[in-house]
């Protein structure tokens, strides 16, 4: 990190920011989040010994908890937090030695402490540490929450659905209109209906987006509305569009499916076969799979249980797309100039985000992107897919940006001279192809 000088307190340290280029500000930012993930890391290693000790007694705590809050005075939610990480990291291979290499940061670790608090999946994380470590390394820190949350889900099917009949008991849902304006409230259901709903308002959200872009006059103006009165907007729409189809008698009519359900080829083999449609449990012939690779969700990452998705979709109220371990929607052979059509529904599929690091632009509003470009011989095909926004995508091109795809299935952005844009401690992951895109 760089030694300061300055002495007049926090204006000092401001005065030596200002006075960085950007590489050196760039650097500086890597550096101390590089030393407080082993800041964080020695703290769980202090805690987990003086915890053995009984330290907190001496003064009279009560629990290491009270006496964390005490020494650190800190939140009781904070106090917790770290003794969560502390034993996730003395008891789980890999998280200790990663966190203080400054390879994972303590988000990361958060998360596997989470699972590791559940009694019901904690003696099956070692076996899936390795990988679950690799994943926490290369990926956002959303997305490897989201790997987390399938893992979890199939190593505790039946328990990570308990609240489920609870939860469609107890829904509700009131609209009320006062001299302030309009209040929506609604609470329960089952998850697949209330991601057809969330998809259906979504699409009324990106109509006002639409709306709002069309009427500016170049990319670096303000849009009119903020997203909170694009959304207030698009409810009112959604009401209205209602009204229009009730008094046209058309209330009746099936929707066409708004919701995907991913399910990975093996799930949805061994799912068909449990209920007698299949006479293998491996019909698409992949093979066995590991548990990281487990996926039944939405397209927008809600997980949902096997049986549930499989009825959904025989029900055909939504679409079912099957994937390979690498997150590729299995058979989608189009070939073509552009993504169109299936082509570009599936690579839209495949992730739920714009895959320019740190940018969380939902994939359904972004451009299907080449990763090898198709002047250079790059395939219009979902191996060869990514998502970018619009203005990623432009970005992409006005610096010479690439893309690459690697081994775990992320998409990196590479800079002009092929370095790919990674996150503070993160190595270069391991890439699909042998060559750099040309």
């Amino acid at each position: 990190m760089t030694e300061h000088t300055e002495t007049s307190g926090f204006g000092g340290v401001l005065s030596d920011y200002v006075g960085m280029t950007d590489d050196e500000l760039d650097t500086e930012l890597r550096q101390l989040e590089l030393a407080r993930r082993t800041i964080d890391a020695r703290l769980a290693a202090v805690t987990t010994v003086a915890e053995g000790r009984a330290v907190f007694a001496a003064d009279g705590h009560r629990s290491m908890k009270a006496y964390l809050r005490a020494t650190l005075n800190c939140s009781g939610a904070h106090a917790s937090r770290v003794r969560r990480r502390a034993r996730a990291a003395a008891e789980l291979r890999g998280v200790g030695e990663a966190w203080l290499d400054g390879h994972i940061g303590s988000d990361q670790v958060d998360a596997v402490a989470k699972r590791h608090a559940n009694p019901r999946v904690r003696d099956q994380l070692p076996e899936s540490m390795p990988m679950l470590l690799e994943h926490a390394e290369h990926l956002e820190h959303d997305d490897f929450e989201a790997v987390l949350t399938r893992w979890e889900m199939f190593a505790d099917l039946d328990g990570a659905f308990d609240e489920s009949d609870a939860s469609l008991r107890e829904r509700d849902a009131c609209v009320t209109a006062s001299e302030s304006g309009l209040e929506v409230h609604a609470h329960g259901g089952d998850a697949l209906r209330a991601v057809q709903m969330e998809s259906i308002f979504e699409r009324f959200v990106e109509a006002e987006f639409r709306k709002d872009s069309d009427a500016r006059s170049s990319d670096i103006d303000p849009l009119p509305r903020t997203a909170a009165q694009r959304r207030a907007d698009a409810l009112v729409e959604l009401f209205g569009a209602a009204e229009a189809a009730a008094t046209a008698g058309l209330v009746s009519v099936t929707p066409a499916p708004v919701v995907n359900i991913l399910f990975d080829a093996a799930t949805f083999g061994e799912t068909m076969h449990r209920h007698g449609l299949s006479g293998s449990t491996d019909p698409l012939g992949v093979g066995p799979v590991d548990i990281l690779d487990r996926r039944c969700s939405t397209s927008s990452g809600v997980a949902l249980h096997p049986d549930q998705a499989l009825s959904a979709a025989l029900d055909g109220h939504v679409r079912r797309v099957v994937l390979d371990s690498k997150s590729v929607v299995i058979d989608h052979g189009l070939r073509q100039r552009l993504f169109t059509g299936a082509s570009r529904d599936a690579a839209r599929l495949t992730t739920t985000s714009c895959h320019h690091s740190g940018c969380r632009i939902p994939g359904r509003w972004c451009d299907v992107d080449h990763l090898q470009p198709a002047l250079h011989g790059g395939p219009t095909d979902q191996h060869n897919a990514g998502l970018l926004c619009s203005w990623h995508n432009r970005h992409k091109h006005r610096r010479s940006f690439g893309s690459r795809r690697a081994c775990i299935g992320r998409v990196f952005t590479l800079r002009s001279d092929g370095t790919p844009l990674l996150a503070a401690g993160q190595r270069t992951p391991e890439w699909t192809d042998p060559d750099p895109p040309g």
